[in-house]
C-alpha cells in the first residue's frame, strides 16, 4: 500500500492500518503455517502473509472464498486447525459478535494468535448493514469475554487525523464517481493530518482512535 493511497480521503487510515498488519505478520514465523481470514472480502494482506510461506485461508459469506461461512454462520473447519486468525474491519458489521469470536476461537490452536481491527470512531458505512463501535476498553472486554487474552492494542489515526479526514468523505458520497477531482485537497489533508496525528499525545490518541488493531491470544 503506497503513497498513492493519501489521494484518497481515508489514505492516512487504510496506510496506518497497513503498517499494523505489517507488523504482525512480520513479528511471527509463517512458514507451512495456516492463516485464516474470517469475511476476508477481497484479501486485501494476503500478500504479507504468503511472501512469509503462510497457506493463507479466506472465509466469507458471500462471493467466491477458499471458505464458504454458512448463512447461520458456521464455519466448516475443524477444532485447533488454524495457526493464526486474522480479521480486518469485519466485526462492526457482525450482528452476532459473540458467536463470530466464538467461532475464531473455536478454530485456532491453543498456542495460535489472533489479529483483529476495527471501528472506534469512524462514520456510519453499511456492508450490508453497521453495528458498533468499539472504545479500547470495550473492545478488550469483549474480547476477555470471548476468551482471548489482549497481548498488544495499536490506537490508529487519533483526532487530529479522523476529524479533517471526515469531511473529505462526506465529500466523496456527495461527488460519487466523481470524487477524483479532489484528489490533490486529499493528499493535502492526509499528509498535514499526518503530521498532527505525530504530534498528539499518545493517551489521547490511545482514548479516541480511529481504528484499534488488537493481538489476541487463545486462553486455554
Amino acid at each position: 500500500m503506497g503513497v498513492t493511497h493519501l489521494f484518497r480521503p481515508d489514505g492516512l487510515a487504510a496506510m496506518a492500518l497497513a503498517g499494523s498488519v505489517r507488523s504482525f505478520s512480520m513479528s511471527h514465523p509463517l512458514s507451512d503455517r495456516a492463516v485464516l481470514d474470517v469475511g476476508c472480502g477481497t484479501m486485501p494482506y494476503r500478500s504479507m502473509f504468503t511472501a512469509r510461506g503462510a497457506r493463507y485461508l479466506g472465509a466469507d459469506i458471500e462471493g467466491t472464498p477458499d471458505i464458504l461461512i454458512g448463512a447461520d454462520g458456521t464455519l466448516p473447519l475443524a477444532d485447533e486447525s488454524v495457526d493464526f486468525v486474522v480479521s480486518f474491519q469485519v466485526l462492526e458489521h457482525v450482528r452476532n459478535v459473540p458467536a463470530y469470536l466464538s467461532t475464531a476461537r473455536r478454530v485456532l490452536r491453543k498456542d495460535g494468535r489472533m489479529f483483529l481491527s476495527t471501528h472506534g470512531v469512524w462514520p456510519y458505512h453499511p456492508h450490508p448493514t453497521d453495528y458498533w463501535r468499539w472504545t479500547r476498553d470495550g473492545l478488550h472486554a469483549t474480547l476477555e469475554d470471548a476468551g482471548f487474552r489482549v497481548l498488544k492494542t495499536s490506537a490508529l489515526c487519533g483526532p487530529a487525523a479522523w476529524v479533517p479526514m471526515f469531511p473529505l468523505l462526506v465529500c466523496k458520497k456527495i461527488l460519487g464517481p466523481m470524487w477524483s477531482v479532489l484528489a490533490p485537497v486529499n493528499l493535502c489533508v492526509n499528509l498535514l493530518a499526518g503530521v498532527a496525528d505525530r504530534l498528539t499525545p499518545q493517551g489521547v490518541r490511545d482514548s479516541n482512535a480511529a481504528i484499534f488493531a488488537v493481538e489476541v491470544s487463545r486462553e486455554t
